[in-house]
């Protein structure tokens, strides 16, 4: 049972224990950032440093100008790191140490783009722009999300691609000081505002037979009462076509990023962060028609919350059945009870690969649990090798 761990590049080129950290994990690949958003991490075990401010989206390879040339979207370089190459240059520490590294791209959640380009990102049924949330509906942020992942892989030594926010990404995880929890939205609440009616999505919900005026007027009217359920919102008849709508956008895309990646390298693996719910945006959006699972190498489940982890996994595991390895992405910070039991009752539910979130944002107490959950997927892993009938 494979054991994934994420790592962003700072992680290793200013702490030379890192490498080695993820090493003795017994970790079977590392998952380090190529590109990444704005964010503030906070480092409890590095040896100089405890707050960090990333201030804007960046690549952590190199950007070559003839790649990005008719591009309309380009990345910016990381201009607080020491260096253009930071990837390679963490990706070799991991590799000496025997750790393989994967490269893991934040496809359509970009902090910089929108207020340049307010028509490639999401505008929700009133009209307002989400700017760190590229439409997968847009060519323009398709062809940018392409782009990245060749030269993710052409630019590196990875020896496949992590594709994280690979669909729409919607209301939730949208800025640094986000303020709407106070509005204790329902679950239909947040799908119904994070519905794209951008001028893209207007063409291709007209494409799909759907009036995309009605329905934001739709949605405005469902969101100014109270909402039991996205049936009782829009109309069980609406809800079916609109769900069948949002799982083709995001299976657009990723089928799209999954022939980009074999075309550069067709020996490299595709992991995804999907979810079975056709209303599914962000970090983990929905997964893509079950005709191009088959393309992946595995799709990983979002278990940071140990109280829906179970349906996330047993739900994804019918979506994909044996096609793809199924991932369970954990926070171990979060994990309480026995780990044991925790990896147990996940490969009961289907689970194939661990996968730890975040090495470099470790305390003590959370390193000591990767460490247990690591090692007893190791030893199922063993276990089954061992009993071969």
């Amino acid at each position: 049972m494979n054991v994934t761990g994420y790592a962003y590049p700072w992680d290793t080129l200013d702490d030379d224990a890192a490498a080695s950290m993820a090493a003795e994990l017994g970790l079977d690949a590392v998952a380090l950032a190529a590109n990444y958003h704005a964010t503030r991490v906070v480092t409890p075990l590095h040896p100089t440093r405890r707050v960090l401010d990333v201030p804007h989206s960046a690549a952590f390879f190199p950007i070559r100008p003839d790649a990005w040339r008719d591009e309309r979207l380009k990345p910016r370089a990381a201009d607080w790191m020491p260096s253009n190459d930071a990837f390679n240059d963490a990706a070799r520490r991991f590799e000496a140490v025997g750790v393989p590294v994967l490269a893991w791209i934040v496809a359509t959640h970009e902090d910089d783009f929108g207020a340049a380009n307010p028509e490639v990102v999401v505008r929700n049924a009133f009209g307002e722009p989400y700017p760190y949330a590229l439409c997968p509906s847009n060519d323009d942020v398709r062809s940018y999300c392409g782009t990245l992942v060749e030269e993710a892989l052409s630019t590196t030594s990875a020896n496949g691609v992590v594709l994280e926010a690979c669909g729409a990404v919607g209301l939730d995880h949208g800025s640094l000081h986000d303020k709407s929890d106070m509005a204790a939205l329902t679950d239909a609440e947040r799908w119904l505002l994070s519905l794209c009616f951008c001028r893209a999505c207007h063409v291709e919900l007209s494409n799909a037979g759907l009036n995309p005026l009605a329905l934001a007027a739709t949605v405005r009217d469902a969101l100014s009462g109270p909402i039991a359920s996205m049936e009782s919102a829009l109309g069980e008849n609406l809800v079916q076509r609109l769900a069948s709508f949002r799982t083709g956008v995001s299976g657009r895309l990723q089928r799209e990023l999954t022939e980009r990646v074999h075309a550069v390298r067709s020996d490299a693996s595709v992991t995804i962060h999907a979810s079975a719910s056709p209303w599914a945006t962000g970090s983990f959006p929905a997964l893509g028609e079950p005709t191009d699972v088959a393309a992946l190498t595995g799709v990983v489940a979002n278990c940071w919350n140990q109280a829906t982890a179970d349906r996330e996994l047993a739900q994804m595991k019918l979506r994909i059945g044996q096609k793809a390895r199924l991932g369970a992405y954990i926070r171990a910070d979060r994990v309480h009870g026995d780990p044991t039991e925790t990896i147990e009752r996940y490969r009961q539910l289907g689970m194939d690969e661990l996968h730890l979130y975040h090495l470099g944002l470790f305390n003590r107490a959370s390193l000591d649990v990767a460490r247990e959950l690591a090692a007893e997927c190791h030893r199922a892993q063993d276990a089954r090798a061992t009993y071969n009938p």
